[in-house]
């Protein structure tokens, strides 16, 4: 995959993933919005500023927070497919799961993940998500072995 370069794209680009084919696509309203906010000088502002304010923006009532939380959602992305990639390294022989599925599965977290995001307390956003979805995932794996009887653990408890 190839990674987002620009802070143009990192906050306004969305993945598309299509037959083993990932590609960027980029919305045109929230590149909009994000230039109002004058000339963007990668030297000075950094990801993690922008995620921040968008985030803070986006938790502020009476704001325009459809667009704040497009920005979130295109920033997270490319850390849910990184997540996504890993857990099915580990767990493609279990599973027949794709990428695809993983991807999907771990972006379905993604109010969690901006509920629980404090940044005093926490490190920067793309890592706090990037864990949350692994573990999103891992937890929903556990749950299919279950429900099919593959964990030994559940083979045990259902012996008696």
């Amino acid at each position: 995959m190839k990674k987002r370069e620009t802070l143009l794209e990192k906050f306004c680009c969305f993945l598309v993933l299509q037959q083993n084919r990932t590609e960027w696509n980029c919305d045109r309203r929230l590149r909009r919005n994000m230039e109002s906010y004058g000339p963007i000088d990668p030297n000075v502002d950094s990801e993690e500023y922008w995620a921040l304010f968008f985030q803070q923006q986006y938790q502020n009532p009476g704001s325009q927070n459809h667009l704040f939380r497009g920005h979130l959602y295109a920033y997270l992305q490319e850390p849910c497919y990184w997540a996504a990639a890993e857990i099915y390294q580990k767990y493609q022989a279990k599973l027949d799961y794709q990428i695809e599925d993983y991807f999907n599965e771990g972006i379905l977290g993604f109010e969690a993940i901006l509920a629980d995001f404090k940044p005093l307390f926490s490190t920067r956003f793309d890592n706090f998500a990037t864990q949350r979805i692994k573990y999103r995932l891992i937890d929903r794996i556990r749950q299919i072995s279950q429900a099919f009887g593959h964990n030994t653990w559940s083979l045990l408890l259902n012996s008696t």
